[in-house]
């Protein structure tokens, strides 16, 4: 569940987890240069780092718990402003890149190179008191051995790419490729590399998730599992409610040496939803958080955005596999409203029992009532369980799904550790939304 709204109470701040003088900035795959500032800046001066990030904060804290094999940089900068500190940063990224470039290529062929660094991931903090940025490129180490069934999927996956290219039309909207989920909308990280292929494979112009507009295209990809045997169907989906198919491949559950995947989550039929969003709804509404993928620890931060196509009163929810939900935005002292892009909160990932996280966003024009949902504010309880008559007229509906650790990690801070405690016992005595 998000806890954003207890973590608040408890501590009587923001509830994001970095330490005082610490930033997360956008971390993510290849997330890009933080923003810049309007202001001109002096030049940025190169300099040598005095001193670097403890491992647990830079990359336990931006890769997770998982195993890696991984480079960590650091770059250091003088004067003050955005524009240094991006420079630091890319410092940074190109030392950690080459780095593992040169641990992970290593006694394989150039082809096997280039394959490796197509699962790299990159992700980055700073600390702007000390004036130091930390930058973690990382690969799984799956996809460092190459074995005949990792480069059997490479070679399943790259025919099915060629299919795509063929059959989406290059003109449009930015293509949005989605991370993979099972036939009920849950979320089947295990299986991100697969997204990370197909979209570094297809030559469309594309928007990254955590970027993504209500109104984009998007490329659903579903997958099934029949004993060591994956079946992964890709879509094309232009507006709620609508899909087209696109093509199939058969692929080895044991090149992501998985045994058995076993996704639970509420999922979208029990919501009246359609891959992830309401049908026949007038306007659009997307849900992203920035992540790696989709899966998180107990204790993880990260931010969650909304986009609607046009202003729209949003409230969002958090909903057990059981059904039951909890209103997790806004927080009270917080506007509702959602015009475009919008950061709705630094949020933090707790235990779900059961399952899977659910999110469900629901949104209604600027203006226009939310009827019963109106009354629901702060951390609470709802009455009544989500389905298809929850739904006020008018409104529209989205929903993202993704995977909680049911252990505490090592991105979470020592000091967050009692917090979490307090946290699950609190859950318990949850009021009830009026």
């Amino acid at each position: 569940m998000l806890l954003t709204a207890l973590l608040s109470a408890l501590s009587c701040a923001p509830a994001g987890l970095a330490p005082a003088g610490m930033a997360d900035a956008a971390p993510g795959k290849n997330p890009g240069a933080t923003p810049g500032s309007a202001a001109p800046q002096p030049p940025a001066q190169p300099v040598a780092p005095t001193q670097r990030f403890a491992e647990e904060k830079c990359t336990r804290g931006l890769l997770g718990p998982e195993q890696w094999v991984y480079a960590q940089a650091e770059a250091g900068w003088n004067g003050n402003g955005d524009k240094a500190r991006e420079e630091a940063v890319a410092r940074a990224k190109a030392e950690a890149l080459a780095a593992l470039r040169q641990k992970t290529c290593a006694g394989f062929s150039a082809a096997d190179c280039n394959a490796i660094q197509k699962y790299v991931y990159d992700r980055y903090i700073y600390d702007d008191k000390a004036r130091l940025a930390c930058v973690v490129a990382g690969v799984r180490p799956e996809h460092v051995q190459r074995s005949p069934s990792m480069k059997e999927a490479e070679a399943a996956l790259g025919a099915l790419s060629a299919q795509l290219q063929q059959r989406i039309p290059a003109e449009g909207a930015p293509l949005v490729v989605g991370s993979v989920r099972d036939s009920a909308g849950c979320a089947l990280p295990e299986l991100e590399a697969v997204r990370l292929l197909l979209s570094g494979q297809i030559s469309v112009p594309q928007h990254e998730p955590s970027a993504q507009q209500a109104a984009d295209r998007r490329l659903l990809l579903e997958a099934a599992q029949s004993g060591d045997r994956i079946q992964l169907t890709a879509w094309l989906s232009t507006k709620p409610g609508e899909r087209i198919a696109l093509g199939s491949a058969g692929l080895p559950a044991a090149a992501w040496q998985i045994s058995t995947m076993k996704p639970v989550c509420r999922g979208d039929g029990p919501m009246g939803l359609q891959s992830g969003r309401l049908p026949g709804a007038a306007f659009g509404i997307s849900l992203q958080h920035d992540g790696t993928d989709d899966r998180f620890c107990e204790g993880e931060s990260f931010n969650l955005l909304a986009h609607t196509d046009s202003p729209a009163r949003v409230n969002v929810y958090s909903v057990l596999p059981d059904g039951r939900a909890w209103h997790v935005w806004p927080m009270p002292g917080q506007d509702n409203l959602v015009s475009g892009t919008r950061t709705l909160d630094r949020m933090v990932a707790g235990p779900t029992p059961g399952g899977d996280e659910y999110l469900l966003a629901v949104a209604v024009p600027q203006g226009s009532p939310l009827n019963a949902l109106d009354r629901h504010t702060g951390f609470c309880r709802a009455a009544t369980n989500p389905g298809p008559g929850w739904y006020p007229p008018g409104a529209a509906a989205a929903a993202i799904t993704w995977r909680i650790d049911d252990r505490n990690c090592t991105a979470n801070p020592a000091e967050q550790q009692a917090k979490m405690q307090q946290i699950e016992n609190l859950l318990k005595t949850t009021p009830v939304c009026q």
